[in-house]
């Protein structure tokens, strides 16, 4: 059995070297954050992910985390894992990674495999094979809120070597081997790309989607209605993203929108088609604020309950969050929140709940922002009893319109 090094231990190395080592491969893990391992040599996990602390924990005699690079030339390969940190218009800030690439090549031997599993602009791995022959890119398609389970179950592996006819080392070719799915080997570039890709035809299916959601709306139709009609065509399918919401976050959609217009503005392409999608994008995360400003201005000592500071379901990442953007607008307004996951932001006025109900109570406007499971079996009549007033915002119908309504309540949804 091989052992497999990773360098970089924040979500994506978490997650990618523990579905490794849930396969029975020996795993070393490394990062440049002494305190980071430290914690993790605790089982102090500060990344909120379905059953990643349970396998971190059931695999632990696989997991040996270090604060020594010099391990790594232990392994038979090495993932690279860094993340790469965005700023809220989605640009990449590359000059850490790099600094961090070039740290591991010097300290990695030589003869050792090493595969950059981070998100990197096209043409960064060629210009590291310059000075590491033995290089690979592998494209990571993780969804935060389920990332364990696409690094145990991926659709594919799409590898970028320097030439698309070239043939993994073995020891490479049998772990990806073991999950079972097709490996499609291509040029760096091509990989690279692949990745951006990806996410650009996720970002435009979400922005079409919200754009006819609106439409539907305003003609008295239901978006819910339409759905059925295009998952059962062929050409768009079951799985497409199909449903309305508070437009694209979370940092690796945006981070790619802005990284292909880069390129597009670089090489004199038209994206306009890119803008519009970043467009519609912020044009959507902002329709919390439209449907509340109204009520805020008429009234200065407003009491709002948010439901919901994470971006998404199951994760504790608020990156580009629309309730945090919310949060940023509203202001002379009374503000309690609640999220299962998220306890703390640094948010002036904003007073954090331990419970549902605590936040809820007093409150004039409800507004759930994230579309939490635990939502969708509030008690309305409590809530009733709870709040002073009736209005609701409720984008993504996590509770029930009609019970609502025979409550008289004000409820807004999307689609």
């Amino acid at each position: 059995m091989y052992t497999i090094g990773f360098c970089g231990m924040s979500h994506l190395g978490l997650c990618y070297s523990t579905a490794a080592a849930e396969k029975g491969f020996k795993i070393t893990c490394f990062d440049f954050d002494k305190n980071k391992i430290n914690n993790l040599k605790k089982f102090n996990i500060e990344i909120e992910e379905p059953d990643l602390k349970e396998l971190i924990y059931k695999n632990k005699n696989n997991l040996v985390y270090t604060n020594d690079i010099l391990a790594l030339s232990s392994c038979d390969f090495v993932y690279f894992s860094f993340d790469v940190n965005t700023n809220n218009k989605g640009d990449s800030d590359n000059k850490l990674l790099t600094k961090n690439l070039e740290k591991l090549i010097y300290n990695l031997d030589i003869n050792i495999p090493l595969i950059i599993l981070s998100q990197v602009p096209p043409g960064l791995t060629r210009n590291f094979y310059k000075i590491k022959k033995k290089l690979y890119y592998q494209v990571e398609t993780l969804i935060f809120g389920n990332a364990m389970d696409r690094s145990l179950r991926p659709e594919r592996f799409i590898i970028g070597s320097k030439y698309s006819t070239d043939v993994l080392p073995k020891n490479i070719a049998s772990f990806l081997n073991s999950f079972h799915c097709p490996v499609l080997i291509m040029r760096f570039e091509s990989a690279e790309l692949a990745k951006i890709a990806i996410n650009c035809y996720l970002a435009s299916s979400l922005s079409i989607t919200n754009t006819l959601s609106e439409i539907s709306d305003s003609i008295g139709g239901s978006w819910a209605e339409i759905i059925p009609t295009l998952q059962s065509d062929k050409r768009i399918g079951e799985f497409a993203y199909l449903k309305p919401g508070l437009g694209i976050s979370g940092g690796n959609i945006e981070r790619d929108l802005a990284t292909i217009k880069s390129i597009g503005l670089k090489k004199e392409t038209n994206i306009k088609c890119i803008n519009s999608i970043i467009e519609l994008s912020k044009y959507s995360k902002q329709w919390l604020f439209r449907n509340i400003k109204n009520h805020i201005n008429n009234n200065i000592n407003l009491k709002i309950a948010i439901l919901g500071l994470s971006y998404k379901e199951n994760t504790n990442s608020i990156k580009n969050s629309p309730s945090i953007e919310l949060l940023n607008k509203i202001k002379n307004s009374s503000i309690k929140v609640y999220d299962p996951l998220v306890k703390n932001i640094n948010i002036e006025g904003v007073i954090m709940t331990d419970t549902v109900y605590e936040a809820i109570k007093n409150a004039d406007i409800l507004v759930i922002a994230t579309a939490w499971e635990e939502f969708r079996s509030l008690d309305l009549r409590l809530i009733k009893s709870q709040m002073n007033g009736n209005i609701v915002l409720d984008p993504y119908k996590i509770l029930n319109e009609e019970a609502l309504k025979k409550l008289d309540f004000i409820y807004n949804s999307i689609g």
